[in-house]
């Protein structure tokens, strides 16, 4: 019996020292470096295009200027002039995939697809300016056309 007494104490003794090593504090963790600032991905550098349309408005023959703003190969916005008129600086819509779409809350330039490589030998479209028309009554949103079929032209002067 005493040998049964002594087996149990002694099972006693080392269960409630491993229990006391399980509630004893874990050593303190190393700690782990910050994460090494992630950098960002290069920006491509940013290059204007000038490219010359001749464009049809109010029925004669107008020449325009568009000047893009390539990232890389990607056009990115435009800035039009024409007839001594400088549009504001149009960004490119990028959700448009048949057509290059730059557009602000008044204006739209539509023009070919193209790239920085290609812009200066594809043909632009038109460009619109955001109004209202009146149709029975009803006054609608409508794009009104300042400049269209626009082609692109070598040499024509504003």
């Amino acid at each position: 019996m005493k040998k049964l007494l002594a087996l149990s104490a002694t099972l006693l003794l080392v269960a409630c020292g491993q229990g006391n090593q399980a509630q004893q504090p874990a050593a303190p963790a190393t700690e782990t470096p910050a994460p090494a600032a992630q950098q960002a991905a290069p920006v491509a550098p940013s290059s204007e295009i000038t490219v010359n349309y001749a464009c049809t408005g109010e029925g004669k023959k107008v020449g325009i200027t568009a000047v893009y703003t390539a990232q890389g190969d990607d056009l990115v916005a435009v800035k039009l002039s024409a007839d001594g008129t400088e549009y504001p600086v149009l960004q490119r819509k990028t959700d448009n995939k048949e057509d290059n779409e730059f557009a602000d809350d008044k204006y739209t330039w539509i023009a070919d697809v193209a790239t920085a490589q290609n812009v200066a030998t594809q043909a632009g479209n038109m460009l619109t300016e955001k109004g209202t028309s009146t149709v029975n009554g009803e006054n609608l949103p409508t794009d009104n056309i300042i400049f269209k079929y626009c082609e692109v032209s070598v040499g024509l002067s504003q």
